[in-house]
C-alpha cells in the first residue's frame, strides 16, 4: 500500500490532481461553482486528466487506500461500485481532497493528503462498497489503484463520475 488516508468530506465527492494542474486557480476563487458544477464542465476535466473529481454519494468520513498496480478482475468482483479514470502525474505528487475545497480554493494540499508517485501517466482504478452500516460515507473504504501506463490515459465519460448509485 503507498497510503492510507482518512479523510472527511463536507460535499458530495473527491477529486484527484497532481499540483502542476491547479497552479492557474486563483486563492479564494469558487472554482468549484465557476469550473466543476456542470456535468459538461466535469467531464471536459475528467477527460483531461488533469483535475479528476468523482461522486461519493454522500459527505462523510472515508477511509481511502492507495496503491501501485493494476487490480486483477476477480479483486474487483467483491466491490459494488468501479471507476476507471485517467490521472497525469508530475512531480512525483497527487493530492486527495473535497470536492467542497474548491468553493474557496487554497492551493495548499495537507501532507496527509498526499501520496508520493512517479511522475508519469496512469489509469486508476477506484472502487468501494456500500459500508455495513448501509450508510454511505460511514468510514466507507475507497480503495484507488494508481497503473502507470507509456501513454495518455484517455478517459471517456458522461458527465460527472459516478462511485455510487445513480
Amino acid at each position: 500500500m503507498l497510503k492510507r488516508i482518512s479523510l472527511f468530506i463536507d460535499g458530495m465527492g473527491l477529486v484527484l490532481y497532481s499540483p502542476f494542474a491547479v497552479k492557474k486557480i486563483p486563492a479564494n476563487e469558487d472554482f468549484l461553482t465557476k469550473s466543476l458544477w456542470n456535468p459538461e464542465d466535469v467531464k471536459q476535466q475528467v477527460e483531461s486528466c488533469q483535475i479528476v473529481p468523482f461522486c461519493t454519494g454522500s459527505p462523510g468520513d472515508y477511509v481511502i487506500d492507495c496503491y501501485e498496480g493494476l487490480p486483477s478482475e476477480d479483486y474487483l468482483s467483491k466491490f459494488e461500485y468501479i471507476l476507471r479514470l485517467g490521472i497525469i502525474v508530475r512531480n512525483d505528487t497527487v493530492c486527495i481532497r473535497d470536492l467542497f475545497d474548491f468553493t474557496r480554493w487554497h492551493p495548499d494540499c495537507a501532507d496527509d493528503q498526499k501520496i508520493n508517485i512517479a511522475s508519469g501517466y496512469y489509469v486508476m482504478t477506484i472502487c468501494t462498497s456500500t459500508p455495513e452500516s448501509g450508510i454511505t460515507g460511514d468510514n466507507q473504504l475507497i480503495e484507488i489503484h494508481f497503473y502507470k501506463v507509456g501513454y495518455f490515459p484517455a478517459t471517456k465519460c458522461n458527465g460527472v463520475p459516478l462511485l455510487c448509485e445513480e
